[in-house]
């Protein structure tokens, strides 16, 4: 079950999302990630990170609301301390980076922090596998500022860039090739639309921050909608996944068009899952008598 994205090999297209597997060691007890194809670390920032004040997460109908923000030890403390962990794991680590003046909302460009951030997760001998970027609200309004801000932090890149697709359908075209000619090395498309919950006798929100995002099988079938689309407006290899708890949901997001799938909101109840969905997932291979996986993306559009 192989699979290449970009000059990264996967054994496999299972992909833990960022922000429910911490930094991977987490994991370790439920599960061998070097059984897997890869994570996606938490969201580092350049320096330390509190985070949103807690309660930061709640069950919902069809999922839950996770409200936790950019909780991390900063740049240099994951390069010395957490990045060397995980790679002896033997697990392909894609780091999920965020700018700390996309975090406040300044005014200032933040590509300049995105690409010192990649540089320095580049050079260092313990390097990421490939990183993940969201492109800011106020960049991606434009084509070319879209295609200058990639374009910029790619040059400092000397891993795999992901570029993870926003909340949309209005203007996916454009966006997907501005991503393109920025010089993007995939797509990412992990849902997380905003969403809120109230206390009904307290009459207050039940999270801490009115900036909770839901999680949960109630938008894969938008996931899955946003992935066939991708497919069709590009050449890119996409790392799709929302609501993922069975095979069949990563055989859906396959055939629509996604390289690699990512689990989400399963990590939270079965951390044990994505081992026991890469066997269920090679069976079905055998069972198909498909040689490689890939023979089956895109296999809705046919």
């Amino acid at each position: 079950m192989n699979i290449d994205i970009g000059s990264m090999k996967l054994i496999n297209p299972i992909i833990l999302a960022s922000g429910t597997c911490g930094y991977g060691t987490e994991m370790k007890d439920f599960t061998d990630l070097s059984k897997i194809g890869g994570i996606v670390t938490n969201t580092i920032t350049l320096e330390a990170d509190e985070g949103l004040d807690y309660p930061r997460i709640a069950e919902v109908q069809g999922g839950m609301l996770t409200a936790i923000g950019q909780q991390n030890n900063g740049l240099k403390m994951f390069v010395e301390k957490q990045l060397p962990k995980l790679k002896k794991q033997n697990v392909n680590v894609i780091v999920n980076i965020r700018s700390e003046a996309q975090n406040k909302k300044e005014d200032k460009s933040t590509a300049s922090s995105y690409a010192k951030m990649c540089n320095t997760l580049s050079d260092n001998d313990m390097k990421a596998d490939a990183i993940e970027i969201e492109i800011p609200g106020e960049v991606i309004i434009s084509n070319d500022a879209t295609i200058a801000f990639i374009a910029e932090i790619k040059k400092a890149c000397r891993t795999i860039l992901i570029v993870r697709l926003p909340f949309m359908d209005i203007g996916l075209k454009h966006i997907i090739k501005a991503i393109e000619e920025g010089g993007a090395d995939a797509i990412s498309i992990a849902l997380g639309p905003m969403a809120m919950s109230f206390n009904m006798q307290s009459k207050k929100n039940r999270l801490s921050s009115t900036e909770s995002k839901f999680i949960g099988s109630a938008i894969k079938p938008i996931g899955l909608k946003m992935t066939y689309e991708a497919y069709k407006l590009s050449n890119l290899p996409i790392i799709a996944g929302c609501g993922v708890f069975t095979v069949n949901d990563i055989l859906e997001f396959i055939m629509a068009g996604a390289t690699a799938v990512q689990l989400d909101l399963v990590n939270y109840i079965y951390p044990r899952r994505s081992q026991q969905l890469s066997v269920e997932l090679s069976n079905y291979c055998i069972e198909n008598k498909l040689a490689s996986i890939l023979d089956i993306v895109g296999e809705f559009h046919k």
